[in-house]
């Protein structure tokens, strides 16, 4: 953890120095100075995460000694890309790196294209614990990436482009196409009675939602799913909290002030979603993986919710607050509860194995 917390530190400090006061246009290589100490940590990690070892580099190998073992496993994006790395004779590294370079472009491309304020931006990357989960969910997080610089088009009303993105998102992680649909649903106009009456119902039903899920999965043969490791049957409390703060707020915001961006609003409508993912998640099997795609709104809203308030003191101190609470949380999950993602201690294949595998 202390070297994601350096490079991140060193990654704030350069978007202080090239990103700062601004709307950002990612034409300016020096903006992407910042990006470069966490994207340089993320390519030479060696055996980071769950999945590293057994299912991406395992599934690597098959691709080269044609076993079909991940032919049905992996989506036909990341397929072509284990395909184009085995046809040069590299090592799995290369994979990793591809994935890792996917993943840092796309994301940052979005918070460039959204928020001024780059460094508080990419410190929520970090307490919102996205960041750490690429280091695991290799192509869920490019799949994310992908589907968050394509919000921009909903809001631009460019649905050509739109698609296309999300399709090439899909191409490496199916749960993409849960954007499909919401491309008609981004730029509708929620009152806030409206989010709050949904916030309530949808969190009564996340208490009675399990029982119905897992009886409807029995009828098809899949109520395995709910005895596996992937249904924790829990509901994300903070993730909840935290959305209904911002999406209110955000809403008020949007009501009052005569200046406010009507681009933003798809990403309150994104956060106003993440109610839903966040009271059902104790009924859906692998629930983060689906609130990772709506509460990637936060990294960019959170910082233009601060930029809309009226005093500077109350920007810092609605800041401060909802750092603390992610912050809290990462800290929580990564030493108390088991470090899921398999992230907490960093280690560098140039040092792990003197840069055979490269």
């Amino acid at each position: 953890m202390p070297v994601y917390c350096g490079a991140f530190a060193l990654s704030i400090f350069l978007s202080m120095l090239f990103c700062r006061n601004r709307r950002s246009s990612s034409n300016n290589l020096l903006l992407w100075l910042p990006v470069l100490p966490i994207l340089l940590v993320s390519v030479f990690r060696y055996g980071i995460g769950t999945d590293y070892l057994w299912v991406y580099d395992y599934g690597y190998q098959s691709v080269l000694h044609g076993r079909s073992w991940n032919y049905s496993r992996f989506e036909p994006g990341y397929l072509a890309i284990n395909f184009l790395v085995g046809f040069f004779h590299g090592s799995s590294f290369w994979v990793f790196a591809i994935m890792a370079l996917i993943f840092h472009y796309f994301m940052y491309k979005f918070i460039l294209e959204w928020t001024n304020n780059v460094a508080f931006s990419l410190l929520l990357l970090f307490l919102s614990q996205v960041w750490l989960f690429s280091l695991s969910g290799i192509r869920q997080a490019a799949a994310l990436a992908i589907v968050a610089f394509a919000i921009r088009f909903a809001a631009s009303r460019e649905p050509a482009r739109y698609f296309v993105l999300i399709s090439l998102a899909a191409s490496l992680h199916f749960t993409a196409l849960v954007y499909f649909p919401l491309y008609f649903l981004f730029r509708r106009k929620y009152s806030q009675v409206t989010v709050l009456f949904l916030s309530v119902i949808l969190f009564a039903l996340g208490f009675v939602a399990p029982s119905f899920l897992k009886t409807v999965a029995n009828v098809f043969g899949r109520g395995d799913y709910f005895a596996s490791s992937y249904f924790k049957n829990r509901i994300y409390y903070v993730e909840f909290f935290v959305t209904l703060l911002v999406a209110s707020i955000t809403l008020f915001l949007q009501c009052k002030s005569p200046d406010f961006d009507s681009r933003y609003r798809v990403l309150i409508n994104a956060a106003i979603f993440a109610l839903f993912s966040a009271s059902c998640s104790a009924a859906i099997p692998n629930a983060e993986r689906f609130d990772l795609y709506f509460t990637v709104a936060y990294i960019v809203l959170i910082p233009i919710l601060c930029m809309y308030c009226k005093t500077q003191l109350l920007s810092l101190g609605l800041a401060v607050f909802l750092s603390l609470i992610l912050g809290s949380r990462l800290v929580y999950d990564t030493y108390f509860s088991g470090d899921s993602n398999g992230v907490a201690e960093y280690r560098c294949i140039l040092i792990e194995d003197g840069g055979r595998h490269l």
